[in-house]
Formats: structure tokens, C-alpha cells, sequence
């Protein structure tokens, strides 16, 4: 993924997800990494496909929201915070759509970084 702006994303190591928000057509399933860590399997876009990456702020990695939604329709799939050292990761996602990503800045000081027609990964 290539930005420009304050905030960029970047291609990176993967991250934990911890508690996603809820949602009726989400169950989840622990995979034993620790209380409270689940991954997200999704009823509707779920699969075998996985999107990670690294918020930054001029360089710097930063904790930030990060929105993932459907391209096609544009309905939020998924929605993260990036890690302290600015990694993300969405799991278990349809590898054969594609998305949209939206790192947000909740200070108010940047505007957000869109990236575009991204695919999942295949998972290990």
C-alpha cells in the first residue's frame, strides 16, 4: 500500500486482535493465546483470508482506529485498534473480495488515510 499525508499505512507483522466488536452475525472461537484474545470468524465475509499492517503518524507507529469495510458495498466488516508499535491485523476474511481500510486519528490533529482495493493474504 503507498500513501501520502501525515498518517500512512504500511505493510507489516502481523498483530493480535484482541476482543473484536460485537456483532450478531460474528461468533467467535479463542485460540488459546490467552484470556480475552479471540479471532473473529465472520459469518457473511468470513474465510481464509487475513489483512495486516502498521499505523504510523510523520513516521512514528501509532495507536489509531482502524476501519475495515466491504469495497463493494462499503459496510463496516471489521474494526480494530492498531497495536502500541502501530500493527493491525483483520483475520479470517473472504479472500476473494476486496476491501477497503480507514486508519482514523482520534486526536483530531491528522485527517484519515483510506487504502484502497486491498486483498487478504491467504492465513498459515
Amino acid at each position: 500500500m503507498a500513501f501520502s499525508g501525515p498518517a500512512i499505512l504500511t505493510p507489516g507483522p502481523t498483530a493480535t486482535v484482541r476482543q473484536p466488536t460485537p456483532a450478531a452475525m460474528w461468533s467467535l472461537r479463542s485460540f488459546g493465546t490467552g484470556p480475552g484474545i479471540y479471532s473473529a470468524r465472520d459469518q457473511i465475509y468470513g474465510g481464509t483470508g487475513r489483512i495486516t499492517g502498521t499505523v504510523t503518524v510523520k513516521g512514528t507507529p501509532a495507536h489509531r482506529r482502524v476501519i475495515l469495510l466491504e469495497r463493494k458495498t462499503h459496510i463496516v466488516v471489521r474494526s480494530t485498534w492498531a497495536a502500541g508499535d502501530g500493527t493491525y491485523s483483520f483475520d479470517w476474511l473472504d479472500p476473494n473480495l476486496t476491501y477497503t481500510i480507514i486508519a482514523h486519528d482520534y486526536t483530531g490533529q491528522y485527517n484519515a488515510v483510506v487504502a484502497d482495493n486491498v486483498t487478504p493474504e491467504a492465513m498459515p
